[in-house]
């Protein structure tokens, strides 16, 4: 009987532990999906008076990614070409023509600094669009991105960036 008390104890133990690892990542999860949902309470237009000039303070929701057809080129049927343009609060940068674009989901896998993003991918490669606010300066750049093909291969799996623009 005395072994019995001992296993069921271990099994009550376990299964407090895997509830307690469960619960953790559910917080994780949930604190990662509200990141978005925080700034989007916050005021969309802030005009502070810094070296005399006000500073615009945007939104996540405030860049909006759209794409048209682009025309195909001939040496590339198969990948289907996008016009990427990001509009601003009314004003529509265009971004140029890349491959395959996904645009609906621009705020996934942001890093640190990143407010909005999409990724143009096609066989391995191609190229990220982000809006970066840096000291309260909002700016667009762009890089290229490519798979880095293993630890045997070591290719860099990323360019440097490059600044597309800086936002008003």
């Amino acid at each position: 009987m005395n072994t019995t008390i001992k296993y069921s104890l271990s099994v009550v133990i376990l299964l407090g532990l895997v509830f307690i690892i469960y619960k953790l990542q559910i917080a994780k999860s949930d604190t990662q999906e509200n990141v978005g949902t925080t700034a989007e309470t916050k005021s969309s237009v802030t005009s502070v008076p810094v070296d005399s000039k006000p500073v615009t303070t945007y939104l996540s929701t405030d860049f909006v990614w759209k794409s048209e057809a682009a025309p195909q080129k001939e040496d590339r049927e198969l990948v289907s070409y996008e016009k990427i343009s990001l509009e601003v609060k009314g004003k529509v940068y265009d971004l140029g023509v890349y491959p395959n674009c996904y645009l609906k989901k621009p705020f996934e896998q942001l890093e640190s600094g990143q407010i909005s993003k999409v990724k143009c991918w096609y066989g391995g490669a191609g190229n990220e669009l982000v809006v970066y606010n840096e000291n309260s300066s909002y700016i667009l750049k762009k890089r290229w991105i490519q798979e880095s093909g293993g630890p045997e291969v070591k290719a860099q799996p990323y360019g440097p960036w490059e600044v597309i623009t800086k936002l008003p």
